[in-house]
């Protein structure tokens, strides 16, 4: 009650969670064709008695989001809640996707009442088959089902685009569907244009950017996450615009990490990690802590992880001790200056590059440089060439 008074008092206090990748699957104890989980050969219908709250490599059930959600409610009360993309699990098709909101909606008022929520339109916010195109009824769809996310005045734009700008309380947030800025777009709906006009109508906001892809390569794979004359659109647009920016926050890839982007002039961008374990993952969240009125960046990040394994076994929720960024790296808050000094210290120091690799949440790197390299790489070929440079030779963890 003494924390909640304080923060109801304090109004430049901002206590974020950052949900992302939450992939519901309402078809888990489903005979659907896709359960939906990575193999074929996996599926929770062999043996769900043992698997209460999700296997890895598949999408969760619905105790896995009711043990998540409790857990983030009582390290409540929160300023906003983001909610960065992939409310549902992959691969569903309109009945089942529909079913599946329709709950997580009812999930989220129940668990998180009325606290602001700042949706991103993920990869998966649309069911079979996915195109991301201009004028998608699945935004019109989202902004009815979940009718507190996109402001009256924003309908429009959100309809045509999936994006949207908010003030919530003393904070702008500029919501942008990165899904247009990916090689399977044919345009980005005019949406960058519109990104550069708010940043201007904002210009003394220190907005926060939230999308779902992040920008520069996949740390799994190095594979280019945008269309490269998209993201060097986006980056000039963020480097003209930089004293207005205060951060990006991203999902898609569940994994806690960050980026230092555009890698000559970069902007904090963090990366949460997934609830669900569909990529060998244990679920997390995460909680930003922070002033409204600094310029870039936070005072810090909390993350929290699942212990799945654990919890399938005890048959109840089984937390790992939550890990604080600038405790665990030994910097000062995070902004651009910081993270550049935990990139150093995970590249040369061997304990806390481990330590890096086990936050991220994931468990299948096949190339354990790609993980590193991913903080600064706008493209395969820069991630190529950082995974070949010195600073990554001998790299054993």
């Amino acid at each position: 009650m003494f924390f909640l008074l304080l923060l109801v008092c304090d109004a430049t206090q901002l206590r974020m969670l950052h949900l992302s990748d939450v992939h519901y699957n309402n078809a888990f104890n489903v005979d659907y064709k896709s359960s939906w989980c990575q193999s074929p050969t996996l599926t929770p219908l062999l043996d769900n008695e043992n698997y209460k709250y999700g296997m890895y490599n598949c999408n969760p059930p619905i105790d896995l989001i009711d043990a998540l959600f409790e857990h983030a409610k009582e390290n409540g009360p929160y300023t906003h809640i983001i909610l960065s993309g992939d409310v549902c699990s992959h691969e569903l098709n309109d009945t089942l996707f529909q079913e599946c909101n329709t709950i997580m909606q009812q999930k989220l008022s129940e668990y998180f009442g009325d606290t602001p929520i700042i949706f991103s339109m993920g990869n998966n916010d649309t069911p079979l088959p996915k195109i991301s195109i201009c004028d998608d009824p699945y935004f019109e769809y989202l902004s009815t089902t979940y009718p507190t996310f996109i402001p009256n005045d924003q309908i429009d734009n959100w309809k045509k685009m999936g994006s949207y700008v908010v003030t919530v309380g003393n904070k702008t947030f500029i919501s942008f569907n990165t899904n247009l800025l990916t090689s399977a777009a044919s345009s980005d709906c005019g949406m960058l244009d519109w990104m550069e006009n708010q940043l201007l109508n904002y210009s003394s906001e220190n907005v926060i950017l939230v999308g779902h892809i992040p920008p520069g390569v996949a740390s799994h794979n190095a594979a280019d996450h945008f269309d490269q004359t998209q993201q060097t659109k986006l980056f000039e647009i963020l480097k003209r615009h930089k004293d207005m920016i205060n951060s990006m926050l991203l999902g898609h890839v569940h994994r806690d990490e960050f980026r230092l982007l555009p890698s000559e002039d970069p902007i904090v961008m963090s990366v949460g990690s997934g609830a669900s374990p569909v990529y060998s993952n244990n679920p997390g969240y995460r909680i930003i802590l922070s002033d409204s009125n600094r310029k870039e960046g936070y005072d810090d990040i909390i993350s929290y992880t699942f212990n799945l394994e654990a919890a399938n076994i005890a048959k109840a929720p089984v937390w790992m001790k939550e890990a604080s960024f600038i405790k665990d790296f030994e910097v000062k808050d995070i902004s651009v200056e910081q993270l550049t000094l935990a990139r150093n210290k995970i590249y040369d120091d061997l304990l806390l590059g481990s330590f890096y690799r086990f936050r991220t949440v994931g468990f299948y790197d096949t190339n354990k440089a790609q993980i590193l390299c991913a903080i600064e790489a706008e493209s395969t070929e820069m991630m190529l060439q950082c995974t070949k440079a010195e600073k990554c030779k001998g790299l054993n963890y």
